[in-house]
């Protein structure tokens, strides 16, 4: 195009043209309808690590009458790849084959080889859905979705090792890149920290790239993270960013340089990336010099989403030490026996109403209350023992259906005859009654007796309470990981709580900060899963939890934003509730069936049994949805990868590695074999690793 007297002309576009017939033909068994199909990777011989497009491009009959496209499946042998992506519908292709026309699709993914060898891609399993017409003899013509399974070829790929004379700093960085370095805070003391962006861009596999080394060691890299990369994260192209908080060691007049080492596959060489020295202004601190006195002066906001967080969350300072094991309210099933004795009490009511209406009480029944009553108000001695003789003959010893044990039948004698003693001789002595402060003091010393050994009980009780939850000293452990002695502050807060699962939830929550800094993510995702099991409401174990696991692209079962939003509240909290509104439900059923209530009430109790339900069934739903993967695989059977962990078909078959596992990724254990472990992954499949590769959240489970 020519403009203002100059020429433009735009880059030439090159693309590649296969011939039809390198497509295969797959019978659909509908008709003689075939689909056509074809594999079509950039290149067939990679290095290790090295990225490689693949495309697989379908051609279905358009008489056919797709309605569906299904996900290939491929097994992969000694290589690894993304998940295909779906064909969008928008860019579905009408094209004649051989005089024959058919729909196109094109799907897309991204190949990568593991080690030297023999790679395979394939065979992949694919299930398409036809939508076809039908003959039903019952109710005549009707539409229906058909299945179409069909099996893809496999590819193999040759996978060669690298040429000798790798840098030393080479991390298996395959690709053309770019390199670059930028630190804001250039002014700081010799006792502060400041931070690095280190931006690698280019082409090659990204995903797997790590951070570029300092050059020197007159610098202490606290913390370096990774930028958290979204769906482009697929692609072969673009730019890893990464974050790194150092401190001088001593007062330094620049940062030096970052160097960062590749492999070219197009050239078949070696490159080393080096970025220019960063000056900076450090100025000495009045305080006494001690390069390993402060900690990290970056920290992340709790309100941050993980997504979007550049570094974990800070240590707590003055954790909570009394929170040990799970919340006692979830291991109690003790509160159903009050709804239950409710629910007894509210039965029995109509019965007893009956045995009351079948019982009416005789006149001589009257009589004998009233004779009692008359007994216990009496004062004088002989009053008494006559009232209680006269009892005795009249509504005992004349009652000759009455059994009397022979205990009881000598104790009424004994009162009979006291009373013919007292009562009925020639002369009456006078008798003093019994006196009342003395029957006092006898009940009031009991009741002190027994008080006394309630209080000791409960006296006991608490002690050995305080004694059992008396919190370890832990001030040692913080000043150690303020310090940057991490290992250290582990090795304390083991010694302090030697058991995990009695651990308190803040300190787990602190072990993981320290395993991080340490740069081991699978035992930092340990410690805050435990301390979920712990606390399900601690949000920073969560959050720092979820950025590890984006951070590494673990793999762990996928919840949705409203799911997330579940855990501002215990998971036994709704577990409980929607228990509760059961034993509602049950109690308002019986309340309206055994008890006749006046209007108000009885509207209370309607309007109650209708909101119940709504409550029961939405807390049964938020208990069933919780994102604590109690639905992946029960507690004691969850573990997770230490770091990254090859998965093989067989055990004691290192040779045929499948696939991998990135660190702090969830599995489901099945069994044990001594060096060897059956996991199942989050996604379905079934492989084994070695046994030190992952650890049991729930430890001491075998």
């Amino acid at each position: 195009m020519s403009s203002g007297g100059q020429t433009h002309q735009s880059p030439t576009l090159t693309f590649e043209v296969h011939d039809a017939s390198e497509l295969i033909s797959l019978p659909t068994g509908i008709g003689r309808h075939k689909v056509l199909a074809g594999l079509f990777p950039a290149k067939t011989t990679l290095y290790p690590g090295e990225q490689c497009p693949l495309t697989l491009k379908l051609y279905s009959p358009q008489r056919l009458h797709l309605s569906g496209w299904g996900m290939p499946e491929p097994i992969k042998d000694n290589c690894l790849a993304w998940r295909f992506s779906l064909p969008p519908l928008h860019e579905l292709s009408q094209v004649h084959i051989n005089g024959v026309a058919h729909v196109g699709a094109r799907y897309q993914t991204t190949l990568s080889g593991i080690s030297p060898g023999t790679a395979t891609f394939g065979p992949s399993k694919l299930r398409l859905i036809v939508r076809q017409r039908i003959i039903d003899p019952r109710f005549g013509s009707r539409i229906t979705d058909t299945p179409v399974p069909l099996t893809l070829p496999a590819l193999s790929f040759q996978i060669i090792p690298f040429p000798q004379g790798a840098p030393a700093d080479f991390n298996g960085a395959v690709g053309q890149f770019a390199l670059n370095a930028q630190c804001e805070k250039l002014s700081l003391d010799e006792n502060d920290s400041t931070e690095v962006i280190l931006r690698i861009s280019g082409t090659g596999n990204l995903e797997n790239l790590k951070s570029a080394t300092l050059s020197q060691k007159t610098w202490k890299i606290i913390d370096s993270s990774k930028v958290t990369r979204g769906d482009e994260r697929r692609s072969i192209s673009g730019t890893v960013t990464f974050r790194q908080i150092i401190r001088p060691l001593g007062i330094q007049p620049n940062i030096p340089a970052y160097s960062f080492s590749y492999f070219n596959p197009e050239q078949h060489s070696y490159h080393t990336l080096t970025t220019p020295k960063i000056p900076v202004s450090i100025t000495r601190s009045g305080a006494t010099h001690n390069t390993a006195s402060t900690a990290p002066s970056i920290s992340e906001n709790i309100n941050t989403r993980p997504e979007d967080m550049r570094q974990i969350l800070g240590l707590i300072t003055h954790p909570i030490t009394t929170d040990s094991g799970k919340p006692a309210i979830a291991r109690s099933r003790a509160w159903h026996i009050a709804p239950a004795l409710l629910g007894l009490i509210l039965l029995s009511i109509p019965i007893l109403r009956k045995i009351k209406s079948a019982r009416t009480p005789s006149p001589d029944s009257k009589r004998r209350i009233h004779a009692l009553k008359k007994l216990a108000s009496t004062t004088d001695t002989r009053t008494f023992y006559r009232r209680a003789g006269r009892f005795i003959d009249q509504y005992i010893a004349s009652n000759k259906t009455q059994k009397i044990t022979p205990p009881n039948q000598q104790h009424l004698q004994d009162i009979l005859t006291q009373r013919d003693t007292l009562c009925y001789q020639p002369h009456d002595p006078e008798l003093a009654p019994v006196q009342p402060d003395a029957k006092k003091a006898i009940i009031k010393l009991l009741k002190q007796a027994s008080r006394l050994t309630l209080c000791l009980l409960l006296i006991v009780s608490v002690s050995s309470t305080a004694e059992a939850s008396a919190p370890p000293d832990t001030a040692n452990p913080i000043d150690a990981a303020h310090a940057g002695q991490y290992q250290h502050a582990i090795n304390l807060y083991q010694q302090a709580y030697p058991d995990p699962t009695q651990t308190p939830a803040d300190i787990l929550y602190n072990i993981g900060n320290c395993h991080h800094r340490l740069d081991q993510p699978g035992r930092a995702a340990l410690a805050w899963q435990r301390a979920l099991i712990v606390d399900p409401t601690h949000w920073k174990a969560r959050k720092n939890l979820r950025f590890v696991e984006i951070a590494q692209g673990s793999q762990v079962p996928n919840y949705q934003p409203w799911q997330r939003q579940l855990t501002r509240v215990p998971p036994h909290a709704y577990q409980i509730v929607y228990h509760a509104s059961l034993w509602l439900i049950t109690l308002l059923t019986l309340t309206l069936i055994c008890l006749k209530l006046k209007p108000l009430p009885l509207t209370l109790c309607i309007i109650l049994l209708i909101i119940t339900p709504v409550i029961a069934t939405l807390t049964g739903a938020a208990y069933h949805s919780y994102p604590d993967h109690h639905s992946f695989a029960p507690l004691n059977a969850q573990a997770v990868t230490l770091q990254k962990t090859s998965l093989y078909t067989e055990a004691h078959r290192q040779e045929m590695a499948a696939r991998s596992l990135p660190p702090a990724s969830l599995v489901h254990i099945i069994a044990t074999r001594g060096p060897w472990t059956h996991v199942e992954t989050t996604d379905g499949e079934s492989a084994w690793v070695v046994s030190e590769a992952v650890a049991r959240i729930v430890p001491n489970q075998e």
